[in-house]
């Protein structure tokens, strides 16, 4: 900045000399061009300098002529007066060329100042990043360190120990076979057949790739355990079980499903762990925006429908706004769960046949709406992936406190990607005991491949193997997939 306004105040006096030149003849113009020819930013200029001792040296030759007695129109005086012209042009020519080169000096002094400001700005985060980075080389280092440590007592350990090995006692030779009797093969065959059973529970247990606690979703998904959703229990003899979507007839409140726990039985533990996933992911919404939220799982018949609808029917049970939309447009199964016809749904919503009013449904649950899925499409993830779902949401995220999404499978096609990117946030629903480790990673590394932001996953179901809902196990797409049948 200093630099800046030393060059801005040496074109001021440039421009000055300039102008006095330019103005030569008014009254007090050769003062004034003395002052500012005499000035040290000036003075030090040798072109500019020598030019004016020759245009003082020629005007003070016309003087002498002009005192002399020469007259104005002698060949000496016009002589002089063509050398003062000349030199005033040439002065003329030298001021501007300074003053061009000083405007080109401002410009790169102005650029230099901005690319410093922004690297000024930028500093504290580079700065940041750099504490982060050094604090995490001090912690690796000491855990180095440690482990060096703890080696190198292992070893004195080892050594130590083997030092100490001596012979206590000879052994002596027995007098009769040993092993030989009943009690002797009894016992050794009751040890052969644990090792057995061991050796064959190890086997299994190393053979199944089925992820089963909530501890494995962080250790091999790298994601927040939002929470574990049980089998549901119901009325009637202690320990009798339910399916999360078995059918039930119609009930006044027009829901259909027995899994439904938040409209059925709010009290149950199925309904607490509901309210509890809801309530992470509210506290999740205090660090992210949380307005657009997609439901997804890694095959078919994890749960990941019903989750969303009593996920849904949670948040609206908060005093929220919800709105529900059935985006698995292979297997739609929202409009069964609460008792709905499938259309008009969201595809005749992106197709531009119907409104969004017509096509969303109020449902028993205050403050919950569902869009079905509306009539099957040939291209659901081109429909899905174009222009008009990014208006929809927008609209969406503008009515609504929150939106749920239900999507196809991760596994099975790619609908449940191309919306990941146009969330605010993905959960992936896993099935304990059923959902291979492998493909559990697949699926959440294609979503972070594609910068969806991945906010945790769900365990479902961590004691039993849950039926799907209206024969979902044969999920088969189309794509070549195939995923089997319902376990009974």
């Amino acid at each position: 900045e200093l630099q800046q306004a030393e060059v801005r105040a040496d074109r001021e006096m440039y421009q000055r000399l300039l102008s006095g030149l330019q103005q030569q003849g008014s009254p007090g113009g050769q003062a004034g061009i003395r002052t500012i020819v005499s000035a040290p930013g000036i003075a030090s200029n040798a072109v500019v300098s020598q030019l004016y001792a020759q245009l003082v040296q020629y005007e003070t030759v016309r003087d002498t002529l002009l005192a002399g007695g020469r007259s104005r129109v002698s060949p000496e005086v016009e002589r002089a007066d063509n050398l003062i012209t000349a030199t005033e042009s040439k002065l003329v020519s030298a001021v501007r060329s300074h003053i061009a080169s000083l405007d080109a000096r401002l410009a790169a002094i102005d650029g230099l100042v901005a690319r410093s400001s922004a690297e000024i700005r930028s500093a504290p985060v580079a700065q940041a990043e750099e504490t982060r980075l050094l604090r995490h080389v001090e912690v690796l280092q000491q855990m180095a360190n440690q482990l060096r440590e703890e080696h190198q007592r292992a070893r004195i350990a080892e050594a130590v120990e083997a030092g100490q090995v001596e012979i206590v006692d000879q052994a002596e030779v027995p007098d009769a076979p040993l092993g030989s009797g009943r009690r002797s093969r009894l016992v050794l065959g009751l040890l052969l057949g644990l090792m057995l059973g061991s050796g064959a529970a190890v086997l299994r247990e190393q053979a199944n790739t089925a992820i089963r606690l909530p501890n494995e979703l962080e250790e091999l998904l790298e994601v927040t355990s939002l929470g574990v959703v049980p089998r549901l229990i119901e009325g009637g003899p202690r320990g009798r079980r339910l399916k999360w979507l078995r059918r039930r007839p119609a009930d006044p409140a027009g829901v259909r499903a027995a899994g439904l726990v938040m409209v059925h039985a709010p009290k149950s533990t199925g309904a607490e762990a509901i309210r509890t996933l809801r309530t992470n992911l509210l506290f999740s919404q205090l660090v992210h925006r949380l307005k657009l939220l997609a439901v997804t799982s890694s095959g078919p018949a994890e749960g990941k429908s019903l989750t969303s609808a009593n996920l849904a029917a949670a948040f609206a049970q908060q005093g929220m706004r919800v709105l529900l939309v059935d985006c698995d447009l292979r297997r739609p199964v929202q409009h069964t769960i609460f008792g709905l016809s499938q259309e008009p749904g969201i595809t005749n919503v992106l197709l531009g046949q119907v409104a969004i009013s017509q096509a969303a449904r109020t449902t028993a649950v205050p403050n919950l709406w569902v869009l079905p899925s509306g009539s099957l499409p040939p291209n659901p993830s081109e429909l899905l992936g174009g222009g008009a779902m990014d208006e929809l949401l927008a609209v969406l995220e503008q009515g609504y406190d929150m939106v749920l999404i239900d999507t196809a499978p991760l596994q099975a096609a790619s609908d449940a990607a191309i919306l990941g990117t146009r969330v605010d946030g993905v959960v992936v629903v896993v099935r304990a005991g059923d959902t291979d480790r492998s493909m559990a990673q697949r699926s959440v590394h294609q979503l972070r491949t594609l910068g969806a932001r991945v906010i945790g996953a769900v365990l479902n179901d961590p004691d039993a193997l849950v039926p799907s809902y209206g024969g979902y196990g044969g999920y088969g797409y189309g794509y070549g997939y195939g995923y089997g049948h319902e376990k009974k």
